[in-house]
């Protein structure tokens, strides 16, 4: 099973989303937020909006997430359980009656597959906020704070090519959680 239908199947009658993550670099680069617009094309599910925690902000709900996670780790850990694959991290995140909003599958990365390997998007360190328009990306500094600048479908292609199907497989799908 491929995972890129896999929130479609949990929610069939999703057509959008607006997606948070952390300030981590990892996330906060030209490869994610170039990417989105094809993940969204290939889910069915539109990415309308990618928007970061501000810096030095405080605690935001990713964190909060996190927190549980790590505390039912430790519980896990501590109960005589090794946590060593993706697999042991999927059933400690699971265990317990898993957490809020918070999902697990092990996938398989075809690495063969990446064909964005590189770009020329400068600058997105700087940016917080990234909506995904018709014909474009408008982007800003600080939550919508003035028109923003937009960058029309042209200019982003000329920043990098986009992301063909990843081919993720799926080795043990997503279960919701028990609460």
């Amino acid at each position: 099973m491929h995972s890129e239908r896999v929130l479609k199947t949990l929610r069939p009658n999703l057509s959008q989303v607006p997606l948070r993550s952390d300030n981590a670099g990892c996330y906060h680069c030209a490869y994610l937020l170039l990417s989105l617009p094809s993940i969204g094309d290939r889910t069915g599910v539109k990415i309308t909006r990618y928007d970061f925690s501000e810096p030095q902000a405080g605690k935001d709900i990713c964190d909060r997430r996190t927190v549980a996670l790590k505390s039912d780790m430790r519980r896990f850990i501590n109960e005589g359980n090794d946590v060593k694959t993706a697999s042991d991290v999927k059933a400690t995140i699971e265990s317990y009656g898993g957490v809020k909003g918070c999902y697990a599958a092990v996938c398989r990365v075809q690495a063969s597959a990446q064909t964005m390997t590189k770009h020329t998007m400068a600058g997105v360190q700087a940016l917080h906020n990234f909506s995904y328009e018709n014909g474009g990306m408008r982007v800003w500094r600080a939550y919508d704070v003035g028109p923003g600048k937009f960058y029309s479908a042209v200019r982003l292609a000329r920043f990098g090519t986009p992301q063909s199907p990843t081919k993720l497989v799926t080795l043990q799908p997503f279960n919701g959680p028990h609460i």
